[in-house]
């Protein structure tokens, strides 16, 4: 946001310098982000009166002009300026000023003396382009010089606000600012009602007050046609950004700028006027705006209408049939209070921003709306002429959000930063910021002004103590609080250690958006039922995810497009089914198994890769020995290849390459694998137990074993594990082999089966027996039999 400092200046009294005044802002928490000076003219441009324009040169419009400069005798211009004529007032550069990067001098132009040049905007550097001569006001004073006429010698700061601060964009709000700061008050700017001279008002009835809780207007008949915006307000408008359009729109931007309340002003001969209605849209109704641009409302937008329809998209832009133009001659001003979920609703739908929509986004003070009312009828009334009629004003009080008292503890700030502050110095800042403050045992009860709506809690408060105190005092050292630090017991897993664990095996963390695509979260889970959002920021984004893989897949596709060739991510966040939300842990992985390398053939990733990776991720919980990936039909993943995860016998997640199908609908056919689990599970750890390493030494056999080719491996391990009795210490596979017999319906599977015992040392006969009692089991259960 822009402010400049002479507009600031009217409205309290301070004497830092700009870079002060910056320095001092910023460290309050109103960033300065640039300091602009104004463009100032040499001192020898005044202000000129054109007594008379002669043409010397029709077809180039060449004049003679004797200007009034307030000497004894008129200087004589040369002019070829369109615009110039007698009895208008311009800037003058007299000779020896400097306008530009040349120096005015007595020239002789068409055989006549020119003692002088009459300038534009352009060349004066107070404006990029402009069509002619810069026109001042007939009551600008002739021969003062045009910077200190149009207070030139001032400086433009631009603000980066942050959002919580809507109360400081304005004049009047940063003014409070600089007020605290200098230890001073703003200054009276005696706003008085502006007594009403017709009794004409419009009635108005509010459907959706909850959207429009206070709605404040006034009539204002027998405007002046051919008035112009003075210089004044052209120059203030100009340094925040605003261009001048109309006198009536210049007042009404003039005032937001100033007050921070949106005001729009109707053109009552257009509208009708027998009644204003604030409602919702309705399905098929339309709205052309200022800007030309037309809308499809839809169903369900705050709009100003008459008993014809729209006249305005309340909060954010007026339309172009109901807007003020050069014969204007009556007007219906509004300020009003709208919600910010409403004017958010319209702004998202329409992708629209304007001044106006920003300011009420963020909040406006819903107190002000009459003062800004009587302002720019003051303004109107001097500038354009008019009658106005009274102020009228509709308010639902249950529909404003009251400021509740919020209980500060004197020990509580204190402790909080670091500091001793007395009791007076506290409530000090609280007076200063324009708080209403009761003093209770131990601290106060504080509500906030109005127009704050960043301080409702107790830490606001303590952070408004310190932002004025100064955050320069705050002393850097850190305060240990008692429970600060949450000691974590060894039955728990820190999702850092969690995030850990996949960055080492490669990783990178995903963070996406909670909304998704409704076709692709059909595609993986065609049988979830997904939220939808009444205001989706996009077509594409209007359902709440059921699963982290569509956000998982898009983050691939983003990766895979600029030529990835090996891809591992992984997203901790919350999913949303019907009911409730459920925090995941899910993953992707893609392309190369390890980073190219000469000498060694490039292997691709496949399921085994990601099940080892979540092998190595389930270690954190101490029970990695009781995980189980069980081959299961899984919606979104390959038939045959997708599994669901077990750990002690509970099922926590999924596992698997995703379908192709769901690939189709991103447009890719490439393998990608992925995971996901609940969260909680793997936070949670069981102490690890230990037991002695045996002195005895440890009996090896391997077992190759011809089972039938679609016979799941996991289940034989399952059967060897049960049937090899107590002696059993590991048991690995290490080898599968398919080309057994012609037909391909058998394999081979060998295993590494380890036995020792931790009181003697075992026969061979002892081994045997379990063996034997092994294949027993595997030939009883699956017909297995060893190779020969």
């Amino acid at each position: 946001m822009l402010v400049n400092i002479h507009w600031l200046k009217e409205w309290v009294a301070f004497d830092y310098s700009v870079e002060d005044l910056s320095s001092r802002l910023t460290m309050a928490g109103l960033e300065v982000d640039s300091i602009s000076p104004v463009s100032q003219c040499d001192d020898r441009v005044v202000v000129g009166e054109v007594k008379s324009a002669t043409l010397i040169d029709e077809a180039k419009h060449i004049s003679l002009c004797h200007v009034n400069v307030g000497q004894e005798a008129d200087v004589r211009v040369v002019c070829g300026a369109p615009n110039v004529r007698s009895n208008g007032k311009y800037p003058l550069a007299l000779p020896g000023s400097r306008v530009g990067d040349r120096t005015i001098t007595k020239v002789e132009i068409y055989s006549e003396k020119s003692a002088g040049m009459l300038c534009s905007a352009a060349e004066l550097g107070l404006e990029d382009t402009s069509g002619g001569l810069l026109e001042l006001d007939p009551t600008a004073p002739v021969g003062q010089t045009l910077n200190a006429y149009l207070n030139l010698e001032d400086f433009v700061l631009d603000f980066e606000l942050t959002p919580n601060r809507a109360d400081c964009l304005s004049i009047r709000g940063v003014a409070r600012e600089i007020a605290i700061l200098a230890n001073t008050q703003i200054k009276s700017q005696n706003l008085t009602d502006i007594e009403a001279h017709s009794g004409r008002g419009i009635p108005v009835q509010i459907e959706n007050p909850e959207d429009c809780p206070v709605f404040c207007r006034r009539v204002i008949d027998n405007i002046q046609s051919g008035t112009r915006t003075p210089d004044w307000m052209k120059q203030r408008l100009q340094r925040v950004g605003l261009r001048s359009i109309h006198p009536i729109v210049d007042i009404t931007n003039y005032v937001m700028m100033e007050m921070g309340q949106p005001m729009h002003a109707f053109d009552t001969e257009v509208i009708d006027s027998s009644e204003i209605i604030v409602r919702h849209s309705r399905a098929g109704e339309k709205l052309v705006l200022l800007d030309g641009e037309s809308l499809d409302l839809g169903p369900g937008m705050l709009l100003i209408t008459d008993r014809n329809g729209p006249i305005a998209l309340a909060g954010v832009m007026g339309g172009e049939f109901s807007g003020i133009g050069e014969q204007t001659s009556s007007i219906m001003l509004e300020a009003a209070f709208f919600s910010p979920h409403a004017i958010r609703r319209s702004v998202s739908k329409f992708g629209m921003h304007t001044d106006a929509s920003h300011r009420f986004e963020r909040g406006v003070d819903p107190t002000g709306q009459s003062a800004a009312i009587e302002r720019a009828t003051e303004l109107i009334v001097e500038i354009t002429g008019g009658v106005p009629g009274p102020t009228q004003e509709i308010r639902f009080n249950q529909h404003i959000e009251a400021k509740q008292p919020c209980l500060v503890r004197h020990s509580r700030v204190n402790r909080v930063l670091g500091l001793d502050l007395d009791y007076e110095t506290v409530e000090s800042v609280m007076h200063a910021v324009n708080e209403s403050v009761t003093a209770v045992e131990a601290g106060w009860k504080v509500v906030p002004p109005a127009y704050r709506f960043d301080l409702t809690e107790e830490h606001d408060q303590v952070e408004e103590v310190a932002r004025v105190y100064g955050y320069d005092q705050v002393p850097t050292r850190m305060n240990f609080e008692p429970g600060m630090f949450r000691n974590l017991s060894e039955m728990h897993v820190s999702l850092t250690s969690v995030q850990d664990t996949l960055h080492s095996l490669g990783y990178y963390e995903a963070i996406t958006y909670s909304f998704v695509d409704p076709a692709l979260q059909r595609k993986i889970q065609p049988s979830a039922n997904g939220l939808f959002l009444s205001n989706p920021i996009a077509e594409n984004l209007s359902v709440m995810r059921t699963s982290l893989w569509p956000g998982l897949i898009g983050s691939f596709l983003e990766n895979y497009r600029r030529g990835k060739e090996s891809i591992r991510l992984y997203e901790v966040g919350r999913i949303f089914p019907a009911k409730g939300e459920i925090n995941k842990l899910g993953g992707l992985i893609y392309g190369n198994a390890a980073p190219t390398q000469w000498g060694v053939q490039q292997q691709k990733v496949d399921y085994f890769d990601l099940k080892g990776d979540l092998e190595r991720l389930i270690e954190l919980t101490g029970i990695a020995d009781q995980l189980e990936f069980k081959s299961e039909h899984v919606d979104g993943l390959h038939p045959g290849r997708s599994s669901r995860i077990y750990l002690s016998g509970n099922s926590i997640g999924v596992a698997g390459q995703i379908h192709p199908d769901v690939l189709d609908e991103v447009n890719s056919r490439e393998a990608v694998y992925v995971f996901e689990m609940v969260l909680d599970v793997i936070l949670s750890r069981s102490v690890t137990s230990y037991k002695t390493i045996s002195r005895y030494p440890a009996v090896s056999r391997d077992l190759s074993l011809v089972i039938e080719a679609t016979q799941n491996v996991a289940e034989v391990t399952e059967a060897i594990e049960q049937s090899a009795g107590n002696s059993l210490e590991s048991l690995s596979l290490f080898d599968v082999y398919f080309d057994i017999d012609s037909a391909k319906t058998l394999k081979s599977v060998t295993y590494r089966l380890i036995f020792r015992s931790n009181k003697r040392t075992l026969t061979d006969v002892e081994v045997e027996s379990s063996v034997q009692q092994v294949l027993s089991e595997l030939h009883r259960r699956f017909d297995a039999t060893l190779r020969e």
